[in-house]
């Protein structure tokens, strides 16, 4: 069991590794998980690992949280609101912790940036906000 345990660790490393650094150029849409310490370890890492098999771009955990805004998927152009609706679905579904938190389910908001974000209009970004 712990050589199994292992390899799994292993594979998710290289995938996460290769993830949280490819080019947002790409074409993919790139996801950003903000509040990581206010979910359960193993729920996030279960919710990393769908986002990559899905197919989009991962960039590393922080610990930020959206003061403003709170919890909730933030997208940045109208394109990617498919993408920030499944996005929701999986950390809905997936952190079982969250529900414990918080009685509603994420939702996806548009953001227009520059006003309370920094990114550029029309970037494939996806910011996850898990915590206020």
């Amino acid at each position: 069991m712990k050589n199994l345990t292992f390899t799994l660790a292993m594979m998710c490393s290289v995938l996460y590794t290769h993830a949280s650094f490819a080019d947002p150029s790409e074409d993919k849409v790139v996801v950003f998980i903000h509040g990581s310490k206010s979910v359960n370890a193993d729920d996030l890492l279960n919710l990393e690992k769908t986002i990559l098999l899905k197919g989009y771009n991962l960039r590393a955990p922080d610990t930020l949280c959206d003061v403003v805004s709170g919890k909730g998927v933030e997208y940045f152009a109208p394109e990617y609101s498919s993408h920030a609706t499944t996005i929701a679905t999986l950390a809905n579904s997936q952190i079982s912790s969250l529900q414990v938190t918080t009685r509603v389910p994420l939702l996806p908001n548009f953001t227009i940036p520059g006003t309370t974000e920094v990114r550029s209009p029309g970037l494939p970004y996806i910011d996850l906000y898990l915590c206020n």
